[in-house]
């Protein structure tokens, strides 16, 4: 009895100690277009005030993948000054981000979290892609129809979901002015289609419903 009351005593003290990792509050997301750019804002407030553990940074996720550690509480992006260029991924990501107490860097469990689409992409940078979409959005069964821009040529073509896992590819050999993308057996939902030849690279949004 005495063993499993020290034990309780124990479980006890430990949340309680963990939950003054107090996580961040207000996370806010922009993100906007302005041609030829992608701009955004992350921010967020400080913790409230924990009377046990010392507040250190925060770490700042893509998905499961640690970005970066820092002490200030915003990254951006905005025009005449873009701190930081490379944080958004082409493919979409969930952005989280924990505070980080103490010097062992102990996190908080994130308050909060935000899912960016990925780069967004204007009319002339469409009509520059070796494909296009003809119809969008597509209904669940139906086929993605594209149609080559200029000169058929040899393209790759990838269907990826919201966590960038590939889910469909085509890769032409050339001579082929339209193409078409099973969207068979995939579940509605917003997709992105890399589109890439010899010279360029692209990425459309697709939205299966």
């Amino acid at each position: 009895m005495k063993k499993s009351f020290t034990v309780l005593i124990m479980v006890l003290m430990m949340a309680s100690s963990y939950a003054q990792l107090n996580p961040v509050n207000n996370l806010n997301w922009h993100h906007w277009y302005e041609y030829p750019y992608n701009f955004y804002s992350l921010s967020w407030d400080v913790p409230a005030l924990s009377v046990t553990d010392t507040l250190v940074g925060y770490n700042v996720y893509r998905d499961n993948d640690l970005w970066r550690f820092q002490e200030s509480t915003g990254v951006f992006c905005i025009p005449d000054n873009c701190q930081d260029p490379y944080f958004l991924l082409i493919y979409g990501c969930w952005i989280k981000v924990k505070a980080v107490y103490n010097s062992n860097h102990a996190e908080s469990l994130p308050g909060d979290s935000i899912l960016d689409p990925g780069v967004l992409i204007g009319q002339k940078e469409i009509s520059r892609l070796p494909a296009m979409i003809l119809t969008n959005p597509v209904k669940r069964g139906e086929a993605i129809k594209l149609r080559v821009n200029g000169l058929p040529q040899e393209l790759s073509i990838t269907l990826l979901n919201t966590q960038g896992v590939k889910v469909k590819e085509v890769n032409t050999r050339g001579g082929k002015s339209a193409i078409e993308l099973e969207s068979a057996g995939l579940p509605a939902g917003l997709y992105f289609l890399v589109i890439q030849d010899d010279h360029s690279r692209g990425v459309q949004k697709v939205i299966i419903q």
